[in-house]
Parts: structure tokens; sequence; C-alpha cells
């Protein structure tokens, strides 16, 4: 899917740049409980709200709505992520304002409806753990930081005019960590004793990538073809792209931990 939508939104080598990123992705070596399937839905709702920032049609409207409340309903941190998509679309596209502000008060409203009186209960119950000890400890764990890179550098851009669905998709990406480090800081999470949200930045790890890659291939585009910025954007591309498969690569020893290893099972056989 992402190939795809990249395929379709710039051009092949841009595709296969996001889909590598995405294949070589460290959270796929451990995955854990419900969060495949979690960042899997979050991925598939980033690309139908960016689909709705760039076509505006109500086809797309409607694909993004029950995108968004599929993977709202799996995991309740898929929220962050969407609400800066939305919002970024409201403010930043005032000819998807509309469709944007109706789009949101859909998701809300259904998820409400959809979870009522269960999630209430749950909040009423609050937290069942005493977390102290743990208060202050922050971690992205297994999410490649260079992936920020382009997000940064879109966001502190002049020239944000032209681009505003890559920083759409940057604000997404930004307000889902803001939040998960304050609920790591301050262990609101779900009262866990351990500092990691359980593994939160898993479910943005795709969105990241759509958001680099919406930076990337923009200093590609007509506007600023060849020169320094299509270098740079390739430069950083292919750096992404490298660093994914080096942090693939490190997390493979969690995986064949000694003496479980395909290798020595097959000496010992």
């Amino acid at each position: 899917f992402v190939g795809w939508f990249l395929w379709r939104e710039f051009d092949a080598l841009w595709a296969q740049a996001g889909a590598a990123m995405v294949a070589f992705s460290p959270n796929w070596v451990r995955p854990f409980e419900n969060y495949p399937l979690g960042s899997t839905l979050m991925a598939l709702a980033a690309i139908a709200i960016l689909n709705l920032a760039s076509r505006g049609t109500w086809s797309a409207f409607v694909v993004a709505v029950f995108a968004a409340l599929a993977a709202v309903e799996l995991h309740l941190s898929n929220w962050f992520c969407i609400g800066g998509l939305m919002a970024g679309m409201f403010f930043l596209m005032p000819g998807r304002r509309l469709k944007a502000a109706f789009a949101s008060i859909l998701m809300i409203g259904l998820f409400m409806a959809s979870t009522f009186p269960g999630l209430w209960q749950v909040i009423e119950e609050g937290p069942d753990a005493d977390a102290e000890s743990t208060m202050g400890g922050m971690t992205m764990e297994w999410t490649n930081p260079l992936l920020y890179l382009p997000l940064v550098l879109v966001l502190l851009s002049p020239r944000v005019r032209g681009r505003r669905i890559a920083v759409v998709a940057a604000l997404g990406a930004l307000l889902f960590t803001v939040v998960s480090f304050a609920l790591q800081h301050f262990q609101l999470a779900d009262g866990q004793p351990y500092p990691y949200c359980l593994h939160y930045f898993e479910l943005v790890d795709t969105p990241l990538i759509l958001a680099a890659v919406y930076v990337l291939a923009g200093w590609t585009g007509s506007q600023f073809r060849g020169g320094w910025r299509a270098s740079a954007a390739f430069a950083i591309g292919a750096l992404l792209i490298f660093s994914q498969l080096a942090l693939f690569c490190w997390g493979q020893r969690y995986v064949l931990l000694p003496g479980h290893s395909f290798l020595e099972v097959w000496q010992g056989l």
C-alpha cells in the first residue's frame, strides 16, 4: 500500500524508497501483542487521510473516516497522529477545511458511539499500578530518530507554500511524538510500571516514513528540480534507507539469540 500510494503521488523511485524504508523498519523485528496490526491500521489511516488532503473527493472522505475509525478502535494512541493530520489539513488547506472538520466530527462521533459505555468505565477506574518509580523515563525504543530529519527541515523552511501536504504529514507525526513523550514522562498512558509506553512509537513508524518521503520528493519536484535541493533529498533518502537497514540488522541479535539461531539449530541437528 505504501509503495502504491507513493508511486501514484510521485514516481517509482520514491515509491521504492518509501517501501524500502517500511520493509527495513526495525520495529518489524520484534512484534508485541496487537502492535503489528495497530501500526498497519495506522499506516492505512495515514494513507487515507493524505489521500483526502491530496484529492479532496467524497470517496476519499469516506475511506479516511472509516480507516481512521479502524485504527483508533484497535489502539487509542493512533488518535494523536490522526489528530495532527486532521488539524494540519484544517489549518493549512482552506480548500479542504469543510471536509476536514466534517470528517473529524464523524471520526470522533463514531468512535464515541462504538465505545460506549466500555470506554467510560475504563476511564473511571483509572490506572491500576503505581508507576512513580519510572516517572521521567522516555524512549523512542526501536524507531529510527533519523526519520525526523526531513520533518524538521520542512517545518523550519520558510517556503511552506506548495508543500502543505508534506507539512500536514509532518504535523501528524510530530503531535504523536510530543504526546507520547509526555505520556512516558508522566506515566499517564495506562499506569504500567515501566517507561516504554508499550511500544507506542511502533504505531507511527510508517506515518513518519510517509511524511519523510513527502518532504524529500517535494524537493525534487518541478519547483526545485535539480540543484542542491534535489541532491540533498536523494542523499537524505539514501541515509534513511541504509539507517533503517542497519537498525533492522542490529535488531536480529534479539531474535537470533545464542542457542536458538537457525545456523546453530541446523548444526545441532
